[in-house]
């Protein structure tokens, strides 16, 4: 991935008041690969995120950025990671269908709907074809 220097520049120029506590910016990290080209390790820079206490606000402020922070280690994550975190990636539960109506049950509830429930209390009919899911 090519990054815009001119533009990486202008976006650090305009760096959050959070980064002034950030360990990173200690003068004893400053040889740390921040940027890693593709390949190289990131255990060392994520390590000194881990300890980091504005590890939250960081990663927050890339997940927020433009392409200029889609490179790098931010908030302890390198950017495949960021891609696939909870708030880009939402795993969904597959969804129920009721078994006599097929109306989709709310999640986490299997086989009939509150309607079929009471239809079939007052008609003694329990018929049990078992669970319909359909994709999520």
């Amino acid at each position: 991935m090519r990054v815009d220097l001119a533009a990486l520049k202008l976006e650090l120029a305009q760096i959050p008041d959070f980064c002034k506590d950030a360990l990173c910016a200690e003068p004893a990290y400053a040889d740390l690969s921040w940027f890693p080209e593709r390949g190289e390790s990131t255990r060392e820079a994520k390590a000194v995120c881990a300890r980091c206490l504005v590890q939250v606000e960081c990663l927050a402020y890339a997940m927020s950025g433009t392409a200029t922070r889609a490179h790098g280690i931010w908030g302890g994550t390198a950017p495949g990671e960021r891609r696939e975190t909870p708030h880009a990636k939402k795993k969904r539960q597959p969804r129920y269908l009721c078994e006599l109506c097929t109306a989709v049950l709310p999640a986490g509830r299997e086989g009939y709907c509150t309607d079929c429930e009471e239809w079939l209390a007052r008609y003694d009919n329990n018929p049990r074809p078992g669970p319909r899911v359909v994709a999520a």
